[in-house]
């Protein structure tokens, strides 16, 4: 690895988290960044389908049951809107 020296200016909440994750961590405060870093970088990365279907089988939906079951009841809806409009779209060619 090829270090690079860089400065930023930062608040003093961020200086302070920094240090004490440092101290936590026992790493110095240029390794929590780069761990903090690395750990964004990681959540922030889009899923594949076998990652999301995986998240859901084992409980990490990202609704609320309530949320859920209006999705599903809207969905149910637009499908049979959908169908009846394709019964009444093939009537009409025949």
């Amino acid at each position: 690895m090829v270090p690079y020296r860089t400065t930023f200016s930062l608040d003093q909440a961020t200086v302070s988290g920094i240090r004490e994750l440092a101290l936590i961590w026992e790493t110095s405060q240029a390794g929590v960044i780069r761990r903090a870093v690395a750990q964004a970088k990681a959540q922030s990365a889009p899923m594949g389908v076998q990652e999301a279907l995986a998240s859901y089988r084992v409980g990490a939906v990202p609704r609320t049951l309530a949320e859920l079951a209006e999705l599903t009841t809207t969905m149910r809806a637009d499908r049979r809107a959908d169908a009846q409009a394709r019964e009444r779209d093939s009537g009409k060619q025949g």
